[in-house]
Protein backbone atom coordinates (compact mmCIF):
# COMPACT_ATOMS: atom_id res chain seq x y z
CA UNK A 1 0.00 0.00 0.00
CA UNK A 2 2.79 2.26 0.72
CA UNK A 3 4.28 1.65 -2.86
CA UNK A 4 1.18 2.61 -4.45
CA UNK A 5 0.82 5.79 -2.26
CA UNK A 6 4.62 6.54 -3.30
CA UNK A 7 3.44 5.92 -7.00
CA UNK A 8 0.90 7.50 -6.97
CA UNK A 9 2.69 10.64 -5.65
CA UNK A 10 5.30 10.46 -7.98
CA UNK A 11 3.05 10.31 -11.11
CA UNK A 12 1.48 13.49 -9.61
CA UNK A 13 4.86 15.07 -9.34
CA UNK A 14 5.29 14.41 -12.50
CA UNK A 15 1.97 15.41 -14.03
CA UNK A 16 2.55 18.90 -12.33
CA UNK A 17 6.00 19.67 -12.69
CA UNK A 18 4.83 22.88 -14.58
CA UNK A 19 3.02 24.11 -11.87
CA UNK A 20 6.08 23.94 -9.88
CA UNK A 21 7.38 27.70 -8.46
CA UNK A 22 11.00 27.67 -8.69
CA UNK A 23 10.88 30.61 -6.02
CA UNK A 24 10.12 27.78 -3.15
CA UNK A 25 12.44 24.43 -2.13
CA UNK A 26 11.50 21.63 -4.48
CA UNK A 27 11.72 19.19 -1.96
CA UNK A 28 8.92 20.88 0.06
CA UNK A 29 6.55 21.10 -2.67
CA UNK A 30 7.75 17.41 -3.21
CA UNK A 31 6.89 16.62 0.38
CA UNK A 32 3.46 18.75 0.35
CA UNK A 33 2.48 16.96 -2.39
CA UNK A 34 3.20 13.34 -1.19
CA UNK A 35 1.54 14.23 2.19
CA UNK A 36 -1.34 15.23 0.16
CA UNK A 37 -1.48 12.25 -1.66
CA UNK A 38 -1.50 9.30 1.28
CA UNK A 39 -3.98 11.71 3.44
CA UNK A 40 -6.56 11.22 -0.05
CA UNK A 41 -5.88 7.70 -0.40
CA UNK A 42 -6.80 7.31 3.54
CA UNK A 43 -9.93 9.57 3.37
CA UNK A 44 -10.71 7.15 0.29
CA UNK A 45 -10.02 3.92 1.99
CA UNK A 46 -11.94 5.50 5.01
CA UNK A 47 -14.89 5.69 2.74
CA UNK A 48 -14.26 2.10 1.45
CA UNK A 49 -14.86 0.92 4.97
CA UNK A 50 -17.88 2.90 5.28
CA UNK A 51 -19.58 1.99 2.48
CA UNK A 52 -18.91 -1.77 3.25
CA UNK A 53 -19.87 -1.46 6.52
CA UNK A 54 -23.21 -0.12 5.56
CA UNK A 55 -23.59 -2.65 2.82
CA UNK A 56 -23.10 -5.42 5.84
CA UNK A 57 -25.67 -3.39 7.50
CA UNK A 58 -27.72 -3.51 4.59
CA UNK A 59 -27.42 -7.40 4.74
CA UNK A 60 -28.01 -7.84 8.76
CA UNK A 61 -31.28 -6.09 8.54
CA UNK A 62 -32.91 -8.18 5.65
CA UNK A 63 -31.92 -11.64 7.76
CA UNK A 64 -33.34 -9.88 10.62
CA UNK A 65 -36.30 -8.77 8.90
CA UNK A 66 -36.88 -12.96 7.73
CA UNK A 67 -37.29 -14.14 11.44
CA UNK A 68 -40.63 -13.01 13.29
CA UNK A 69 -40.78 -10.71 16.36
CA UNK A 70 -40.09 -13.62 19.58
CA UNK A 71 -37.16 -15.18 17.79
CA UNK A 72 -35.44 -11.62 16.81
CA UNK A 73 -36.45 -10.69 20.85
CA UNK A 74 -35.01 -13.79 21.80
CA UNK A 75 -31.48 -12.63 19.77
CA UNK A 76 -31.78 -8.99 20.83
CA UNK A 77 -31.92 -10.26 24.56
CA UNK A 78 -29.19 -12.14 24.57
CA UNK A 79 -26.83 -9.73 22.71
CA UNK A 80 -23.71 -8.79 24.74
CA UNK A 81 -24.49 -5.58 27.44
CA UNK A 82 -21.74 -3.44 25.47
CA UNK A 83 -23.79 -3.19 22.25
CA UNK A 84 -27.38 -3.94 23.76
CA UNK A 85 -27.80 -0.67 24.88
CA UNK A 86 -26.83 1.10 21.75
CA UNK A 87 -28.99 -1.40 19.76
CA UNK A 88 -31.47 -1.01 21.91
CA UNK A 89 -31.67 2.78 21.78
CA UNK A 90 -30.98 2.68 18.13
CA UNK A 91 -33.02 0.18 16.72
CA UNK A 92 -35.97 0.21 19.06
CA UNK A 93 -35.95 3.51 20.60
CA UNK A 94 -34.84 5.78 17.28
CA UNK A 95 -32.61 7.85 19.20
CA UNK A 96 -29.90 8.96 16.45
CA UNK A 97 -25.99 8.13 16.82
CA UNK A 98 -25.68 11.87 18.12
CA UNK A 99 -28.04 11.42 21.37
CA UNK A 100 -27.15 8.16 21.96
CA UNK A 101 -23.64 9.30 22.22
CA UNK A 102 -24.60 12.22 24.55
CA UNK A 103 -26.59 10.06 26.58
CA UNK A 104 -24.07 7.50 27.02
CA UNK A 105 -21.00 9.86 26.82
CA UNK A 106 -18.94 8.31 24.02
CA UNK A 107 -18.83 9.61 20.28
CA UNK A 108 -20.85 9.02 17.61
CA UNK A 109 -18.00 6.44 16.12
CA UNK A 110 -18.56 4.75 18.89
CA UNK A 111 -22.04 4.48 19.13
CA UNK A 112 -21.86 3.74 15.19
CA UNK A 113 -19.35 0.94 16.23
CA UNK A 114 -21.45 -0.80 18.83
CA UNK A 115 -24.36 -0.68 16.15
CA UNK A 116 -22.41 -2.71 13.44
CA UNK A 117 -21.01 -5.27 16.17
CA UNK A 118 -24.32 -5.93 17.81
CA UNK A 119 -25.73 -6.42 14.24
CA UNK A 120 -23.03 -8.41 13.14
CA UNK A 121 -23.28 -10.73 16.89
CA UNK A 122 -27.08 -11.36 15.91
CA UNK A 123 -26.36 -12.70 11.89
CA UNK A 124 -23.58 -14.49 13.24
CA UNK A 125 -26.17 -16.11 16.26
CA UNK A 126 -29.19 -16.18 13.53
CA UNK A 127 -26.48 -17.99 11.16
CA UNK A 128 -25.71 -20.54 13.81
CA UNK A 129 -28.99 -21.25 14.39
CA UNK A 130 -29.87 -21.98 11.21
CA UNK A 131 -26.81 -24.42 10.59
CA UNK A 132 -27.63 -26.43 13.57
CA UNK A 133 -31.27 -26.31 11.94
CA UNK A 134 -29.92 -27.72 8.77
CA UNK A 135 -27.74 -30.38 10.60
CA UNK A 136 -30.34 -31.60 12.03
CA UNK A 137 -33.01 -32.06 8.88
CA UNK A 138 -29.69 -33.59 7.66
CA UNK A 139 -29.72 -36.60 10.15
CA UNK A 140 -33.13 -37.95 9.55
CA UNK A 141 -32.05 -38.03 5.15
Amino acid sequence: MAKDYLQDSWLRIYNNLEKYDESRPFEAWIRKITINVCLKNIRDQKNRFEELADTSIDTTETAIEKLNNEDLLKFVNSLPNVFKVVFNLYVIDGYSHKEIAELLHISEATSRSKLLRGRNWIQQQINSQTNKEHEIFRSFE
